[in-house]
C-alpha cells in the first residue's frame, strides 16, 4: 500500500458523512431522517474534552446543522474516572476533570431522547516533530487556478516514526494564524521507522516566504484513521480514483455518524524562509 497523504476539504466531509453509518444504505438527498452528529477530541494537551452534537438536515436545506441541547454526555477512562460534561453552549459540551493522558483509553457515552452512543478510543504515544522542511510547489492547484494564487512552497514535518507499531498521523497546518480547512492523514505502512519525507498536499493552504507556518501532529487510532481514509474513497479522492459510494465505518455504536478521536499532539512553529 502506498505513503497514505490524503486531503479533504470540511465540506467534502460535511457532505459524505450525512451518508455514513455502519451499513451500506440508499439515501434519499431531498428527504432524509434525521441523524446524531458527533465529533468528539480528547488529547493530551492539557485541554478538556469537547463533543459537538448536530443532526442532519435534508440535502435541499440551508447548511444549518440543528444543535443537539440537553444530551447526557458522559467522559469515562480506564483508570476507573468518569464524569459528566458540561454543556458550555448549544450542542457543544466539555470536561472539567479528565484530561488526555498518553496510553490512557476513554469511553463517550452519549444519551438523548431515549438513544445511546457509545464510542471508545485510546491516546497513543506522541511522536515530536524536528523541523518542518518546505519545498517548492511542484503540483499547481486546481485546473483553471490563476498562477498568482498558486502556493510557492508545500510542508514536509520532518518526524520519526516508531518502529514495530502501527501509527496513524493526522496534520493540521495553520499559515498566517489560519487554519488549513482540510484533513490530511497518512499511515506507515511503508515507512515503518522512517523518518517521514512525506509533503502536505493542500488546494487550500497557500505558503510563502516570510509566511508564520505551524503544524500539529496528531497520533490518531486507527478506527478514525479508517473512517477518514473510507471518506476520500468514497469522494473520488483516494488512489485509484475513489470507490462506489458507500457508508464509511466509524467508531461510534448506535448509528450516529461522525468520530470520537483520543489521541497525541506535537505542535512546531517557525517562518517560512
Amino acid at each position: 500500500m502506498k505513503y497514505n497523504i490524503i486531503k479533504i476539504s470540511f465540506l467534502a466531509i460535511a457532505f459524505l458523512t450525512l451518508n455514513s453509518c455502519q451499513k451500506v444504505i440508499e439515501i434519499d438527498l431531498n428527504q432524509t431522517n434525521p441523524q446524531y452528529v458527533i465529533i468528539g477530541n480528547i488529547a493530551d494537551d492539557g485541554k478538556p474534552c469537547s463533543v459537538e452534537i448536530t443532526k442532519t438536515i435534508n440535502f435541499s436545506e440551508a447548511n444549518n446543522f440543528p444543535k443537539i441541547m440537553g444530551a447526557i454526555v458522559t467522559l469515562s477512562d480506564d483508570k476507573g474516572n468518569q464524569e459528566m460534561l458540561s454543556e458550555i453552549k448549544s450542542g457543544i459540551y466539555e470536561s472539567k476533570k479528565i484530561l488526555g493522558v498518553i496510553g490512557n483509553t476513554y469511553t463517550l457515552t452519549v444519551k438523548h431522547d431515549g438513544q445511546t452512543f457509545i464510542s471508545t478510543s485510546k491516546i497513543a504515544d506522541a511522536t515530536p516533530i524536528f523541523d518542518v522542511k518546505f519545498i517548492e510547489d511542484a503540483f499547481g492547484g486546481p485546473p483553471g487556478t490563476p498562477k498568482d494564487t498558486l502556493p510557492n512552497f508545500r510542508a514536509i514535518p520532518l518526524h520519526p516514526d516508531a518502529p514495530n507499531v502501527k501509527n496513524f498521523y493526522r496534520y493540521i497546518q495553520t499559515i498566517n494564524e489560519v487554519e488549513d480547512k482540510a484533513f490530511l492523514i497518512r499511515n506507515d505502512n511503508l515507512s515503518d521507522g522512517k523518518l517521514n519525507a512525506q509533503p502536505l498536499f493542500s488546494f487550500d493552504a497557500k505558503i510563502n516566504r516570510g509566511n508564520k507556518y505551524q503544524v500539529k501532529l496528531m497520533n490518531i487510532d486507527e478506527a478514525n484513521y479508517n473512517y477518514l481514509y473510507a471518506l476520500t474513497q468514497s469522494s473520488g479522492n483516494g488512489p485509484g480514483g475513489g470507490t462506489t459510494p458507500a457508508n464509511p465505518p466509524n467508531n461510534i455504536s448506535g448509528g450516529a455518524l461522525g468520530y470520537f478521536s483520543a489521541h497525541s499532539v506535537s505542535v512546531l512553529t517557525t517562518i517560512v524562509k
